[in-house]
């Protein structure tokens, strides 16, 4: 008899609307974002059009865009979400410099400061392998 099986990595990538009514949640296998209202804890799914987000890891949310590392994928994805953010579409990805130094693969947390994103990385290069990228929005 073997180990029990290992269920699939589910919540990762947690983000807040700036009004506190609802928080918006990644599910790190399924590639599905989330929507919890703060007050009923009612979780509905965000539609996007058939776009994914897997391996979904930091959130960041700006107004109505949200970025989404993709860990594993090497890019940050930018949705554009509806007001109330029950569904949306994903406009654009971030690549580089994830695709071009493998000193700076696997993008994790995500912060802002003016016109540019930060985001640390698990680059999983020596010396040591966690850098903080910056990024244009």
């Amino acid at each position: 008899m073997g180990p029990p099986p290992v269920p699939p990595v589910k919540a990762n990538g947690i983000a807040a609307a700036p009004s506190g009514r609802h928080l918006i949640l990644g599910h790190l296998s399924e590639g599905q974002l989330y929507r919890i209202d703060t007050a009923t804890y009612t979780v509905l799914p965000i539609d996007l059009g058939g776009g994914d987000v897997c391996s979904a890891d930091g959130l960041l949310l700006h107004g109505n865009t949200l970025y989404v590392a993709q860990n594993f994928k090497n890019k940050i994805t930018v949705v554009e979400l509806s007001p109330n953010h029950l569904s949306g579409r994903i406009t654009h990805e971030i690549i580089e410099p994830f695709a071009s130094n493998p000193a700076t693969k696997v993008p994790t947390t995500m912060a802002e400061f003016d016109d540019s994103l930060y985001t640390v990385t698990a680059g999983f290069a020596p010396p040591a392998p966690d850098f903080i990228v910056r990024l244009p929005k």
